[in-house]
């Protein structure tokens, strides 16, 4: 397995930073969206 450079390492980090960011977002709309159905 080759060794992983700067760049792969940079990739993987930008990544997992935009996939915890998107599942956070998730979580929040899905809270709105349930709050919206209480509501009605």
């Amino acid at each position: 397995m080759p060794d992983a450079g700067p760049s792969m390492i940079a990739t993987y980090r930008v990544a997992r930073h935009l996939i915890d960011h998107h599942q956070t977002a998730l979580r929040g709309a899905a809270g709105l969206f349930w709050i919206c159905v209480s509501l009605q």
